[in-house]
């Protein structure tokens, strides 16, 4: 069962037609995407309609990245058919890399109750690297945003 079932979320509860309009903000330079779920879901038309600058994170490389998020070459080459895209990859990390830092217990706390391993690192990772990281790439962006903007 995915997190949204465990949450009660059920989409054929969805109004479809809300999912299919133009909900750009003229306050916005730009979008930030750590880790974009599912993006084989966007379609061309909607891709191609991205006027503004996008930034997409993935957490990991090609050879680690879960199909789920990967926009990549070897995942659903949005970063490519995106007209303003940059994309970065952080490597050694993985989709949960982008949570808090973890207590020295929590990793076997949450292994007890059955939850995802969001404490778990790959060999080699550090967590508070990778944060700074996206932070480095986030605010580089947001400020070339900013300047594009003005």
């Amino acid at each position: 069962m995915t997190s949204y079932g465990k949450g009660g979320v059920d989409f054929r509860n969805v109004d479809i037609e809300l999912t299919d309009g133009n909900y750009g903000d003229p306050r916005f330079a730009g979008t930030i995407a750590v880790d974009p779920g599912w993006p084989y879901a966007f379609t061309d038309e909607s891709i191609a309609s991205m006027e503004k600058p996008v930034l997409l994170i993935n957490l990991g490389s090609q050879e680690t990245l879960p199909f789920q998020v990967n926009v990549g070459q070897q995942g659903s080459g949005m970063a490519d058919r995106l007209p303003n895209a940059t994309h970065l990859e952080i490597a050694p990390s993985n989709h949960f890399s982008f949570l808090a830092l973890c207590k020295d217990k929590a990793r076997f706390i949450l292994q007890e109750e059955g939850e995802d391993p969001i404490c778990d690192n790959p060999a080699g990772s550090d967590r508070a690297v990778v944060h700074q990281q996206v932070i480095d790439a986030v605010s580089d962006f947001l400020q070339l945003s900013g300047e594009q903007g003005n």
